[in-house]
């Protein structure tokens, strides 16, 4: 099944898990305008959008003004979403970018500055590639920070 969600060429999908009830989730980034969003879709066990999540089945997020990327997700075990990424990624000077949704597909406003948060590890390139849950619901994040040149691992544990 392919699902278009009319935004035209520059829908991308990144990662995707499926939740206990067969329902679907996709991360990636869709162009609204001149800038990518993270986007989260959900479809039904059939392929179908999931009209009671976000936007018909779309929920996008502008974590700054600039494009900006979700590269993985990770489903909490209340059914909440967390989907982490980079923030500006077109910048000199991008972030990871972590976002938490409720199962409708709306911003926990609960977590972070209304639903969202960003780490700058060095006033350089950073950027979050993976997402897990540790048992006690803390949120560990794992990508990569650039320092003078030199590029590493990057981790962050999130206490929500």
């Amino acid at each position: 099944v392919r699902t278009d969600f009319g935004l035209g060429n520059w829908e991308e999908a990144t990662d995707v898990a499926v939740q206990a009830d067969g329902r679907i989730l996709v991360t990636g980034r869709v162009r609204i305008s001149a800038a990518f969003n993270l986007a989260l879709a959900r479809f039904n066990g059939d392929g179908t959008a999931d009209a009671g999540f976000g936007a018909a089945g779309l929920a996008t997020t502008a974590v700054t003004s600039q494009s900006d990327v979700a590269k993985a997700l990770v489903i909490q075990a209340d059914g909440k979403v967390v989907v982490v990424g980079q923030s500006a990624n077109l910048s000199a000077n991008p972030d990871m970018a972590v976002a938490r949704y409720q199962t409708n597909g709306s911003l926990d406003a609960a977590f972070g500055a209304a639903g969202k948060l960003t780490v700058d590890f060095f006033g350089a390139i950073d950027g979050a590639e993976a997402v897990a849950v540790q048992p006690d619901g803390k949120i560990i994040v794992g990508g990569f920070a650039r320092n003078a040149g030199t590029t590493g691992f990057a981790l962050i544990r999130v206490i929500p």
